[in-house]
């Protein structure tokens, strides 16, 4: 061996996963999409300054720094990009992994995570996945130089919820944890939509829960299940025609016919308090709901859209001007009678 070959650092390369050269196939370990761009996309791309490509971009990419943190109402500071993940997965890796005492990935995981460590000379260990392939949050609660998650993890596609994600964080508060990927989505996929008005007539007061074999529906004191003949998202998947909606039927869901509404709370309140029986709901759920009161109130005042949690000492500044222009009504011995309107 010569002598310049004994400082040639021997480092095992990335090897990327299998590429098989067959048509009409989608590799999604190669995070290829069977969908093609947006017509939106599509537009901006038609629009650009061809010309423009020649010049060197903004190194900081500012534009796109901005817009992230605007759109997911961050601070200036807490976007960071890079050219590709690999790029910032090599930045992170360099920037926070600088102890001595090894940092934790599982044994099955991304290729790259361990061609990183062996380049910046990191120690590492990788705890193994349980027999179902599944990370195992204990084994990050030892002593650690850093810990680095893909979730869902590669190659296996299996995920940790969101509580396992933050038991593993509480366990490291010295170090920092990278959650890789960091996908989440709600455990059921469903979503809600309360509408209720007031001072107005007839009214509204309606709940619905939509989920992807149909929907319920609760309103005027009764409860419908729109029963769907197939799963919307495999239906949009598949369906050819436009607009076209999949069959349903609609089912009456008998309940127990009681519906008291602040009558209800009321007693439950009361029962809670003297024989222990169950509240309708927390106490935490009224402040949820004067929240959102606040907040409609909020969005009337400055005539724009509000976000929560709410902007508490914006909310009081706005209110003491309502405050310090409103007049004290005069008690006129008036009594309303609301008796049998309920």
């Amino acid at each position: 061996m010569k002598a310049w070959e004994e400082n040639i650092r021997k480092v095992v390369p990335y090897i990327p996963g299998e590429q098989p050269q067959v048509k009409d196939i989608i590799k999604l370990n190669t995070n290829e999409n069977p969908y093609p761009p947006s017509p939106g996309v599509k537009k901006a791309h038609e629009e650009m300054e061809v010309s423009r490509f020649a010049l060197y971009p903004d190194p900081a990419a500012k534009e796109l720094v901005t817009a992230l943190e605007s759109y997911h109402g961050l601070d200036a500071g807490q976007v960071f990009v890079g050219v590709g993940s690999d790029d910032v997965l090599a930045l992170a890796f360099l920037t926070f992994f600088n102890s001595d005492k090894p940092i934790l990935f599982p044994d099955v995981t991304y290729s790259f995570y361990p061609v990183w460590a062996n380049v910046y000379r990191i120690p590492y260990e990788c705890p193994k996945l349980t027999d179902d392939f599944r990370i195992c949050p204990d084994d990050y609660k030892k002593e650690n130089g850093g810990v680095v998650i893909a979730n869902p993890n590669a190659p296996t596609s299996l995920a940790l919820s969101r509580d396992e994600i933050e038991e593993i964080i509480a366990a490291n508060q010295d170090v920092i944890v990278i959650v890789d990927e960091a996908y989440m989505e709600f455990e059921n996929g469903a979503t809600g939509v309360f509408v209720t008005t007031t001072a107005d007539a007839p009214g509204t007061n309606r709940l619905e829960l939509t989920f992807e074999m149909g929907k319920i529906v609760c309103e005027e004191g009764r409860l419908f299940f729109d029963k769907l003949s197939t799963n919307v998202s495999d239906f949009c998947k598949t369906e050819k025609e436009g607009f076209k909606k999949p069959e349903y039927s609609r089912i009456e869901i008998e309940t127990d016919g009681q519906n008291e509404q602040h009558i209800g709370v009321l007693k439950a309140f009361a029962g809670h308090i003297l024989r222990g029986t169950p509240l309708v709901a927390e106490g935490t759920e009224g402040i949820r709901g004067l929240t959102l009161s606040n907040a409609m109130h909020l969005s009337s005042w400055l005539d724009r859209t509000v976000e929560l949690p709410l902007d508490e000492e914006l909310f009081l500044r706005e209110l003491n001007k309502k405050r310090a222009t409103s007049r004290k009504k005069e008690d006129t011995d008036i009594v309303f009678d609301t008796t049998g309107t309920y």
